[in-house]
């Protein structure tokens, strides 16, 4: 697919981007498909009160979102970054007591509302460590979707995150996925803040070394692009979008649309704000707050052979 125009829809309201268009193309078909982004939902499946405030969010208006959008197009991908599985009372219930009250018996609400939605792929957050490894990694195992992340490598010291038929150092996790819709090749990456160690209990991140989130975007992508023949590359990333043109370690998106060739869409989280819409060196950047408070829409209407 070489000619492409993606546009962005938050919600009901439309937006235009354009992207550069390559040299024709005989027996052209055009495919659309729509990305579907959550972020930081941090444990709410139901709307919760703050402050005696209704609060509008919660996963399950999101469903209502997702659904109908479902049924205006069949090519609907579903994508999460981050911060889904700690937040609320009912997270931490299912997260604090895993083993006294059998919760590690049970799945866990939100891994059960993201099967039931089909997601197709989910970045890792910084809070998704805060309950430790055994918690994590049985979440995991619950998900019918892949957990991501580019720049989450074991180090090879004893750690509970040991990837025991790969030598160290590895990736504790796959930093990408693969899908193909209606003929289109779509690769999706996942990566997190590397600002985790700042936070993080110490013996919950033991054996983890967190990377440059822009250096393994920029090995990544060609790969994306020659090996598996991705029409379409879109990062999932648990990081921000700092204001104007400053960025940091912590919250890299900017230098991760500027410095990285191949990227055509980020979708971001972490800062828990709202962007409909930004356009940074041709690559369009969405965040959808938090709580389930926005769905982020993407259209994408591709065109060749």
């Amino acid at each position: 697919m070489r000619d492409r125009i993606i546009r962005l829809m938050w919600l009901a309201v439309f937006v235009g981007a354009g992207l550069q268009a390559g040299p024709p193309v005989a027996a052209a078909r055009e495919v659309h498909l729509t990305l579907q982004h959550t972020s930081d939902l941090h444990g709410h499946v139901l709307p919760t009160v703050v402050k005696d405030t209704p609060d509008q969010g919660g996963l399950a208006k999101v469903a209502t979102l997702v659904k109908s959008v479902r049924r205006e197009t069949p090519n609907v991908l579903l994508i999460d970054s981050g911060d889904t599985l700690q937040g609320s009372e009912m997270a931490f219930y299912f997260n604090y007591h895993p083993l006294r009250e059998g919760n590690l018996r049970r799945v866990h609400p939100m891994i059960l509302t993201m099967n039931h939605l089909g997601y197709a792929a989910a970045a890792l957050g910084n809070h998704d460590f805060n309950f430790g490894p055994v918690v994590l990694k049985s979440r995991i195992a619950e998900s019918n979707f892949p957990w991501l992340s580019a720049n989450i490598w074991w180090s090879g010291e004893e750690s509970p995150f040991a990837v025991a038929e790969r030598p160290a150092p590895a990736r504790v996790w796959n930093p990408y996925r693969v899908m193909e819709v209606d003929g289109v090749r779509v690769g999706i990456i996942g990566a997190v803040t590397p600002n985790i160690p700042e936070w993080e209990q110490p013996e919950f991140i033991q054996g983890l070394r967190f990377s440059n989130i822009v250096d393994e975007a920029k090995a990544l992508v060609p790969i994306l692009k020659e090996r598996e023949k991705a029409d379409l590359v879109v990062i999932s990333v648990h990081a921000g979008l700092e204001e104007g043109a400053t960025s940091s370690w912590e919250n890299p998106v900017g230098p991760l649309a500027t410095d990285t060739t191949g990227v055509d869409v980020i979708l971001s989280g972490h800062k828990h704000v709202d962007i409909p819409e930004k356009i940074i060196n041709g690559v369009l950047i969405t965040a959808p707050s938090r709580w389930g408070l926005r769905l982020g829409r993407v259209d994408v209407a591709l065109e060749g052979e």
